[in-house]
């Protein structure tokens, strides 16, 4: 079997999700030293289709020739699923980038308490199984936390856009997007973004939105009872002394400060409670 031939059988198998591709590799790992030739055992040839059996596939062993050629097509393997890697992980980062700017352009629309609750809930229940989005939820949760506890000042999560992508599918993309942005009041500061190149890191933080902000007393606590943390949160947290209200040209006024240092001692009960 050529160079040429097995990266074909490669990029079938990666690209194409080609089944009997799939199988030739993941014989490949199995193959065995037979009269001083490696040979590759793919079993039942019966599902490959003639395009493959070209390939050099014979009855059911395809002979590989010595260490040298085997080590060779290992190569040409691992290289061509670093490439199948590379290209998924830019496809992801491309849908991701497409929901934010989706769920950015959206036009806020109020929400109440309830409301709120119930979409985090939606989004809980059908994530909150998944191994792979426990460390960014446990980040989303400790946002959260720190914002409340730092009600007079503003809480930064810088947090990289490969964490969504690694987390879920285009579903939990969109979800989780539209939690942060249109139920938590969430916006993003900065990006690394050079020259076309991938962002690295976004900084996300609360919008100076003073209605939103007294719902995230009770969304936090919510979220906490709903979702038992146990995961290191992903990625880092910066508090800065600028309070978060005087991005908002109108600032707070005496009774909307009581009103959230009122809710954030109830908040901090709870908090202990659970």
């Amino acid at each position: 079997m050529n160079s040429e031939t097995f990266t074909q059988i490669c990029h079938a198998a990666y690209y194409d999700n080609s089944p009997d591709a799939a199988t030739i590799l993941n014989a490949l790992d199995k193959a065995s030293a037979q009269n001083g030739e490696y040979v590759l055992v793919v079993g039942n040839v019966q599902g490959l289709n003639a395009a493959l059996l070209a390939f050099g596939v014979v009855q059911d062993t395809v002979v590989l020739g010595p260490v040298t050629a085997y080590r060779s097509l290992l190569d040409i393997k691992n290289k061509k699923r670093q490439e199948w890697h590379a290209w998924t992980q830019k496809r992801l980062l491309d849908n991701f980038h497409q929901h934010l700017s989706t769920s950015m352009d959206k036009k806020a629309t109020k929400i109440n308490l309830d409301e709120a609750k119930h979409k985090l809930d939606v989004f809980l229940i059908k994530y909150h199984g998944s191994v792979a989005v426990q460390s960014l939820l446990a980040g989303l949760c400790t946002f959260l936390d720190m914002q409340c506890w730092h009600h007079h000042m503003t809480v930064q999560w810088q947090v990289s856009d490969t964490a969504f992508t690694q987390a879920g599918d285009d579903a939990f993309m969109q979800s989780i997007l539209d939690i942060m942005i249109h139920v938590l009041g969430m916006t993003y500061l900065s990006t690394d973004i050079e020259s076309g190149e991938l962002v690295e890191h976004r900084v996300w933080r609360y919008t100076a939105d003073r209605t939103r902000f007294r719902l995230l007393f009770s969304l936090s606590t919510h979220f906490r009872k709903t979702w038992r943390r146990g995961h290191r949160a992903t990625g880092t947290f910066l508090v800065v002394q600028t309070p978060w209200y005087s991005l908002d040209t109108k600032g707070l006024g005496m009774m909307d400060k009581l009103h959230i240092l009122v809710l954030k001692h109830i908040w901090y009960v709870y908090k202990l409670l659970y």
